[in-house]
């Protein structure tokens, strides 16, 4: 299975932690991004979507940081596609923070070097099932009520053979 690293996207729309709500609102529906990151002091600390959005409806007035969903996790580039998506299930969230690894083996530093979405991962896993799905076998003729599998080979030959 492809690495996380195949469906890298650059980090989208950013805003501060305590940007108003109401504000952030406005944000992510002028930039049409599902969600945005929310930063505080450099760093990535958590994500604001439409969920997000609902919750802050009562009151507006607060920072984006009392409504945002924390931690937001992180994977590393080299890890595979099910791992990530494992964790979007797990923590139940849209998107994951890709770290890549930078230093010498024992002082090793991790940085955030962009996203990817569940949309992304769902739609590589596919590809990935959908190519390796020839080489599987099939349900096939039912001779004497039993189910004889055929595979697409037996299928596409010439010969047909009687199995």
């Amino acid at each position: 299975m492809p690495t996380l690293s195949k469906v890298l996207e650059p980090i989208g729309e950013i805003c501060p932690a305590d940007l108003s709500a109401a504000e952030a609102v406005k944000r992510l529906n002028a930039s049409g991004a599902d969600a945005l990151l929310v930063e505080k002091d450099g760093g990535i600390v958590g994500l604001f979507g439409h969920r997000e959005a609902i919750a802050a409806f009562a009151d507006g007035s607060g920072p984006v940081g009392t409504y945002m969903r924390r931690p937001l996790p992180g994977r590393n580039v080299a890890d595979s596609l099910e791992s990530g998506a494992d964790i979007m299930y797990r923590e139940d969230t849209p998107v994951v923070l890709m770290t890549q690894d930078e230093g010498p083996l024992f002082r090793k530093t991790s940085r955030t070097v962009g996203i990817v979405s569940a949309h992304a991962v769902l739609t590589e896993i596919g590809k990935t099932t959908t190519d390796t799905a020839s080489n599987k076998v099939f349900s096939g003729r039912r001779d004497l009520s039993l189910n004889v599998p055929v595979s697409p080979c037996q299928r596409a030959c010439p010969i047909h053979q009687d199995i």
